[in-house]
């Protein structure tokens, strides 16, 4: 059963993530049209994607983003009965690393949606636009912590430029999981962390189909926990799309 402080965060979550978008982007036209937007790796102008053409092509693009189910180099992720795959257009490297980390932990808010263009560029042509985005959720003690949840963020951009609705109350984070970095832990450790770490909303009617939606991939751990919930509770298929994967 949630707590009052659970179902508190979520309401200052919707309203907290609107507002900061809403503030980004009029004071981002504001600045864009006084003082064109340069790159932010070599200052040249960048037009409105934060890096210029040539910036963006020297990024570490992966050979193929989408990785399916079947695919046996990720035993946890990639279990068919949970996850039909993961989209994941770049390495976490330099220099993506460092601008997640400037999203996710400096409020760095704009590069929303130059991830969500990304992954918009590097969408499989026969993998069809989701209906329903779902953002993967953070504890109610991490969000008062960070101040807004970079996935719900990456969710409404996502849609922004390419439609479907964003569910952020379909599914909820029951617990917080340690903030260690996950690329050095073992896929049994961190699978063991977010074990029963989400629960699904009680609705009479789920959504056949949903993508769910994260910045980084890592071990696999957490789309794996976030999707078997919502399989179990009645959703049909369930995919992924994040910004970068360590694998």
């Amino acid at each position: 059963m949630r707590s009052m402080d659970q179902a508190g965060a979520e309401v200052e979550e919707m309203e907290g993530t609107t507002e900061l978008m809403r503030n980004h982007t009029f004071w981002q036209t504001i600045a864009n049209w006084i003082v064109p937007q340069s790159c932010a790796l070599c200052r040249a102008p960048s037009h409105s994607l934060n890096l210029c053409e040539a910036c963006m092509e020297e990024l570490p693009w992966t050979s193929a983003s989408w990785i399916s189910s079947t695919d046996t180099a990720h035993p946890l992720l990639f279990r068919s009965d949970v996850l039909r795959g993961v989209i994941a257009p770049l390495r976490y490297e330099m220099p993506v690393d460092r601008f997640l980390q400037a999203f996710k932990y400096q409020g760095q808010t704009p590069w929303a949606l130059t991830m969500a263009k990304w992954i918009e560029m590097c969408w499989p042509k026969e993998i069809l636009w989701p209906d329903i985005w779902v953002p993967v959720p953070l504890h109610a003690s991490r969000y008062r912590e960070r101040g807004f949840n970079q996935s719900v963020l990456l969710a409404r951009s996502l849609a922004k430029l390419r439609g479907g609705c964003v569910e952020t109350q379909l599914l909820r984070r029951t617990r917080t999981t340690p903030s260690a970095a996950q690329g050095k832990l073992t896929i049994q450790v961190r699978a063991q962390q977010v074990d029963h770490s989400f629960e699904v909303a009680k609705r009479n009617i789920l959504p056949k189909a949903v993508c769910l939606v994260d910045d980084v991939l890592t071990t696999g751990a957490t789309l794996s926990a976030a999707a078997e919930v919502l399989k179990t509770a009645g959703v049909q298929h369930v995919m992924a799309c994040v910004v970068a994967r360590t694998l």
